[in-house]
C-alpha cells in the first residue's frame, strides 16, 4: 500500500524556461558586482573565472561521488583566495542571492504541480521533497515563488545534507522519519540518474516523469536503469499511484 510520495523539485515540479548558460554567466556578473560594491578589492573578470572555475569543478565532482559542496561554501573558499578570510554572514547571504536571482526568474511552476499535490495531500499521501541543489534558500525562494511551500514534510536539500540524489542515505531519511517501507513510497522525478536510480537502490517504488525530458542520453539511460512506470505529463501522477495500490491489494 502506498502512503508517501517523494518529489524531485527541478523539472518535474518547477521547469526553466530560460538559457541557463547565460543565466549562470549573469549570475556570476550580479555576484561580483555586489562584492565590489561592498568594498571587497579585486579584479573583477580574474574573480569571475575563479569562481566560475570552483563551480564547473564541483559540479563534475558531485556527479561521481554524489557529495553537495554548497554553492556558499565555493564562494568562501574563493574570497579566501582573493585575501579576504572573514566575511559576515549577512554579506554572503546577499551575494548568494544576488549570484541565484538571474536563473530564478526563468524558474516557473509546471501547470500541474499544484492540482496534483492538492489532490495527493487530500487522499492522504504524506508528501515529501529531495531537491539536488547548492543552495538551500535558492530552493525556499523557488517553492515559494510556485505557491507550493505548505506541502513538503520533509523537505531535504542536498546542500544542507551534503549528500546527493542517487545516494540511498538521503531517500533513507525520508523513510525514517515516515517510517515507512521502500515499497510504501513513491519517488516521481525526471533524472533517470539520480531520481530513478536512487528509489530502486532502495525497493522505492518510482515513475520516471518523462514531460522535460527529450535527450538521448536519457533515452539511452531508460534502456539501462528501466523506470517502473513511465509518465508523460506531470498530471498523470495520482491515477498511476492509485493503480500501484490496485495492483498490490
Amino acid at each position: 500500500m502506498i502512503k508517501g510520495v517523494i518529489f524531485d523539485l527541478g523539472m518535474t515540479l518547477i521547469r526553466f524556461i530560460g538559457d541557463w548558460e547565460a543565466s549562470m554567466e549573469r549570475g556570476k556578473r550580479s555576484l561580483t558586482a555586489y562584492m565590489l560594491r561592498n568594498k571587497y578589492q579585486f579584479d573583477a573578470t580574474r574573480f569571475m573565472e575563479v569562481f566560475g572555475g570552483r563551480l564547473e569543478h564541483s559540479q563534475n565532482l558531485r556527479l561521481k561521488d554524489q557529495i553537495e559542496r554548497p554553492t556558499v561554501d565555493l564562494l568562501k573558499v574563493v574570497m579566501t583566495q582573493f585575501g579576504y578570510d572573514e566575511i559576515s554572514d549577512d554579506i554572503i547571504e546577499d551575494a548568494m542571492r544576488q549570484f541565484y536571482a538571474e536563473s530564478e526568474i526563468y524558474w516557473i511552476p509546471m501547470s500541474a504541480s499544484l492540482q496534483v499535490l492538492i489532490e495527493l495531500r487530500e487522499e492522504g499521501y504524506l508528501l515529501g521533497m529531495i531537491s539536488n541543489a547548492g543552495d538551500e534558500r535558492n530552493v525556499s525562494r523557488l517553492i515559494s515563488k510556485a505557491n507550493l511551500e505548505d506541502f513538503f514534510d520533509p523537505l531535504l536539500v542536498s546542500a544542507v545534507e551534503r549528500i546527493r540524489k542517487p545516494d540511498v542515505r538521503i531517500f533513507q531519511k525520508v523513510l525514517d522519519l515516515w517510517d515507512l517501507a521502500g515499497e510504501q513510497v513513491v519517488m516521481v522525478g525526471d533524472a533517470l540518474d539520480q531520481d530513478i536510480l536512487g528509489a530502486q537502490k532502495l525497493g522505492i517504488r518510482h515513475i520516471w516523469l518523462k514531460e522535460n525530458v527529450d535527450t538521448l542520453e536519457n533515452q539511452q539511460l531508460a534502456d539501462e536503469i528501466k523506470p517502473e512506470l513511465i509518465a508523460a505529463k506531470l498530471s498523470e501522477v495520482p491515477e498511476m499511484i492509485r493503480k500501484m495500490n490496485q495492483i498490490r491489494e
